[in-house]
């Protein structure tokens, strides 16, 4: 695991933690196929889905 130092600041500030949960990352590991960031406008657009 690695933890992320920087600019955090996010619309998405409850996912803008910058450090793995040590319980659940190795299910997101273990199950997840990928994972991807986006810049806010796309995250805003997704969450008015």
């Amino acid at each position: 695991m690695v933890n992320v130092t920087g600019s955090l600041s996010s619309i998405m500030a409850g996912l803008a933690c910058g450090e793995p949960n040590p319980v659940t990352w190795p299910i997101l590991r273990d199950c997840s196929h990928s994972f991807m960031s986006v810049e806010d406008k796309v995250a805003a657009t997704g969450m008015r889905i």
